[in-house]
């Protein structure tokens, strides 16, 4: 069965948008850990942060992506962001 891959598309835009539209910070947590699969330790290292605050500002941008996806209507459980971010986004 094949699948229409505008809506996977329109979705990765919509992800790109709104991980986009967050704070530095949260944003840097969140490619490095889920974009780009580094552990907390190794985006510590790579970013000048401890690993706590890694794992703080991961919690707070994934909260905060939860909350702008909500608000376009998409309801993603963390595994489901994860899939789609690592779908292609970055």
């Amino acid at each position: 069965e094949r699948t229409d891959p505008a809506p996977t598309a329109e979705l990765r835009e919509v992800l790109d948008r709104e991980l986009n539209g967050l704070p530095d910070a949260y944003r840097a947590a969140v490619v490095a850990c889920d974009l780009e699969g580094s552990t907390r330790a190794e985006a510590a290292g790579r970013l000048g942060w401890s690993e706590g605050t890694v794992a703080s500002r991961l919690a707070r941008g994934r909260a905060l992506l939860a909350d702008r996806l909500a608000r376009r209507g998409l309801a993603l459980p963390a595994a489901g962001r994860a899939v789609a971010l690592d779908a292609g986004l970055g």
